[in-house]
């Protein structure tokens, strides 16, 4: 695998009011849900040594876990604790009594392949037991545009979306092609399964939908050895996040606890 390290590098110990689709213009959009919960002071995003929005690797953990997943799982528009994987932790460290950093390898706008990526650069350092992943529609896709560029690409945004890229007609055809998305996907599903039964990690996973169906990828997905689906389907959102796109603080609790409730608690 290519050295994903330097994929965050911009944002290594930074701490920023706004980032991606959070952005000013966007706080100031009407929701259909009314006012919106958060003010441009409410919170900030602090981003590790790594780039993540998480607590650093090196801390200890008597229970390694790893979320993985895009701007839902990072927690685009929300306070870093209001997301459902922070909330989802809170339920483990609660019944485990362990100490169990948070660490959070999700990056907006991320694809599976990213994804893979990501997970491969990082995990021989953290070594999971459990990988929680919201697996993003996997027609997106991670170009390198350069030595050290990455382009998330994702179908459907423009300019000036931080996701729209501007590529040759020919090759946006290749990417939207459902055959050659599922190869993409089907590879980099392939990468991660292969890197969980190196730790002997099990990795639960269920996808956002935003209208991608999940029938294309299934076959892909059921020859995973380590992969457990969750019974917990996407929920509609009940609310919006801070960037009025993004699910709210309701929403991601809703997800949180239902995957405990149902899928979860079990394991511990």
């Amino acid at each position: 695998m290519l050295d994903y390290t330097f994929y965050r590098q911009n944002l290594v110990n930074k701490t920023e009011q706004w980032h991606q689709s959070d952005r000013e213009d966007n706080y100031k959009s009407e929701n259909v849900f009314g006012p919106n919960l958060y003010t441009p002071d409410s919170f900030d995003y602090k981003f590790n040594s790594q780039g993540f929005r998480c607590d650093e690797f090196d801390t200890p953990s008597e229970l390694p876990i790893v979320f993985l997943g895009c701007s839902f799982t990072e927690g685009e528009g929300l306070p870093v604790d209001k997301t459902w994987a922070y909330v989802l932790l809170e339920h483990i460290r609660n019944k485990t009594k362990k100490n169990i950093p948070f660490w959070n390898l999700a990056i907006s706008g991320g694809s599976i392949d990213i994804n893979a990526g990501i997970l491969a650069s990082y995990i021989d350092q953290l070594r999971p037991r459990f990988i929680f992943y919201l697996r993003p529609p996997w027609m997106r896709r991670a170009l390198f545009v350069g030595e050290k560029h990455i382009q998330n690409w994702v179908p459907g945004y423009s300019s000036p979306h931080p996701h729209a890229f501007s590529i040759p007609k020919h090759f946006t055809e290749t990417l939207i092609h459902e055959h050659f998305a599922i190869q993409q996907a089907d590879r980099s599903l392939t990468i991660i399964d292969l890197l969980a039964e190196k730790y002997n990690t099990k990795v639960y996973h269920f996808a956002w939908q935003l209208g991608v169906s999940e029938n294309s990828i299934q076959p892909s997905i059921d020859r995973l050895k380590n992969f457990y689906p969750v019974s917990v389907p996407w929920l509609p959102n009940a609310d919006v996040a801070r960037d009025s796109l993004h699910p709210g603080p309701a929403t991601h609790r809703m997800v949180a606890n239902r995957l405990w409730e149902f899928d979860i608690k079990h394991l511990f």
